[in-house]
């Protein structure tokens, strides 16, 4: 008998814990929630509460700074992805960014979904870029994932210049035909493009709206 109620009693006591975390939860993901109240959720014992902070729209960007130190990938995505998040973040989550842990192929998400977010800085980007140049040998994704990921690099808002002028001197001509299609390539790298041994790279920069702003 006692023992049945002790299950009864720790049945009762899980039921009601589950449904507090189901309202942190929910609270977590309200984008009218108070920032202020999300910024204490940030500190939440349970992961799914603290991730679903990160994905809200309406968190502060000292609240993303504080979930970018977070160890577990999938909460540093959601702050990547987060349309709030500032420079320090990104540069955290990038200065600390491990390709060679035993999630790879989550590390390699986490990577498209910075570079996908504008609000990116340029520093970060960089960084990440001299990873990926590292990567195309050492870190376990393809190639087709790695041109992915060059191509919407490339266009970048805060593209660092130094990388669209790199990437125009590969010798791999895919490369090179993603720098003559961006719009961040600047016109004298262009213009070199557009005597290209390959074809379709002469015709991309030729095409390229930065390419007319050159003069006779």
């Amino acid at each position: 008998m006692r023992y049945r109620i002790f299950c009864l009693v720790l049945f009762f006591c899980f039921t009601a814990c589950s449904k507090t975390v189901e309202h942190r939860k929910e609270v977590a993901g309200n984008p009218s929630t108070d920032p202020q109240l999300l910024n204490e959720l940030a500190d939440d014992e349970i992961y799914y509460v603290k991730r679903m902070v990160a994905a809200n729209p309406s968190a502060l960007p000292e609240t993303l700074v504080k979930l970018s130190r977070d160890e577990d990938v999938y909460i540093k995505n959601e702050v990547a992805r987060n349309p709030n998040t500032p420079a320090e973040a990104f540069s955290y989550i990038v200065n600390n960014y491990n390709p060679y842990s035993y999630d790879n192929r989550n590390y390699c998400d986490l990577a498209l979904t910075i570079i996908e977010n504008h609000n990116c800085n340029s520093i970060a980007l960089s960084k990440l870029y001299s990873l990926f140049q590292r990567g195309e040998r050492q870190i376990d994704f393809s190639y087709k994932y790695y041109l992915k990921m060059m191509g919407i690099l490339l266009q970048h808002p805060n593209l660092p210049p130094h990388i669209a002028k790199e990437l125009s001197q590969s010798e791999n001509p895919e490369l090179r035909l993603l720098v003559a299609q961006s719009p961040q390539t600047s016109t004298p790298i262009l213009v070199k493009l557009a005597q290209d041994p390959n074809e379709f790279v002469q015709k991309a920069a030729q095409k390229n709206s930065n390419f007319f702003g050159t003069t006779p």
